[in-house]
């Protein structure tokens, strides 16, 4: 599990910069403020699907390891899907995830 991205998602949310859930999803992608989308990994594959028919290619859609349970007791509240509203925090949380996904390939 990667605790520098639950990290940086509970200081991205204190910010304010962090919607929650599945419907504020599909808010932040239609108000075109989503800057980045992230789907923890026991999420329903039907769920994914859906959030990336209505993103598009206008977003950035990443699955991450954390369950639903730990993403949600790191931003505090309960969420499968969490979006990012802002570029700077996005591109720090796409860093985070691309170290972890090397990380595993040098295994």
């Amino acid at each position: 599990m990667n605790s520098k991205l639950l990290s940086l998602l509970g200081l991205c949310r204190r910010a304010g910069r962090l919607r929650l859930g599945f419907e504020q999803t599909l808010q932040a992608v239609e108000q075109r403020t989503a800057a980045l989308i992230l789907i923890a990994g026991d999420v329903a594959a039907r769920t994914e699907k859906e959030v990336r028919f209505k993103a598009g290619d206008s977003v950035a859609i990443r699955r991450i390891a954390p369950t639903r349970e730990q993403l949600s007791h790191a931003v505090g509240a309960p969420a499968g899907t969490v979006t990012v509203t802002d570029e700077g925090f996005a591109k720090q949380a796409l860093l985070l995830i691309n170290q972890e996904e090397t990380t595993y390939d040098d295994d």
